[in-house]
């Protein structure tokens, strides 16, 4: 019985990776032909680099900040992985999404743990030992596999902050956990610079993927 349920959950997510990986390039492609489009394309963010000085120091700091602050509290980090790779291209999006990622799960997880962890250990007190022990042994893969659950980033993150898991292992297995979905949104961000079919392609088969 268990394993028609799995196999069922896992086709259900293959179908709807590949509606979205279906979708995603169409939505895309719309935008990019559109009146709109001109205000992503290639040429005008060329204009707009040589307009604002020192854009590779203020643009990546202030995504940085903003992209860190806004993750902590919610944010998807799909529509952070885009945004870096269509204003920055894909390999100095993909770094910078990374950092902003482990930096904004830093800030709930290390806030938990200092404001929240008393008041909320009232409510799981019974269940905090078990999952502490399991972290104690497994917490490295335990976060690794959580960071692909469909589960909130930010409910992840207060949950791991209410165990002892540890700093480094929280910021090492998230910063591997993240990578996957970074890159796919990474990848259909970095397509409006350039090479459109390649990089939304490439996207596009990484999301069934992962998915499968």
């Amino acid at each position: 019985m268990d394993q028609i349920k799995n196999s069922s959950a896992s086709r259900k997510n293959i179908y709807q990776a590949c509606i979205l990986a279906l979708a995603l390039p169409l939505l895309l492609y719309i935008a990019y032909v559109s009146p709109v489009g001109q205000w992503i394309r290639p040429e005008y963010m060329q204009q707009l680099k040589k307009q604002l000085t020192l854009w590779y120091l203020w643009i990546p700091l202030l995504f940085w900040i903003s992209g860190a602050l806004t993750m902590s509290v919610g944010m998807p980090r799909t529509v952070l992985s885009f945004v870096a790779g269509s204003l920055l291209g894909f390999w100095f999006g993909i770094i910078l999404v990374e950092a902003t990622c482990i930096t904004g799960a830093l800030l709930t997880f290390l806030y938990t743990r200092w404001a929240g962890r008393t008041l909320l250990k009232q409510t799981l007190q019974q269940r905090i030992p078990i999952i502490d022990e399991y972290m104690q042994k497994h917490g490295f893969m335990t976060i690794l596999i959580l960071r692909q659950t469909p589960m909130p980033g930010v409910l992840v993150n207060m949950l791991l902050g209410l165990t002892s898991a540890k700093i480094r292992i929280f910021m090492l297995a998230s910063a591997i956990g993240f990578l996957p979905q970074n890159v796919i949104f990474a990848l259909y961000g970095s397509g409006l610079q350039g090479n459109f079919a390649a990089h939304i392609s490439i996207a596009s088969i990484l999301l069934i993927l992962v998915a499968g």
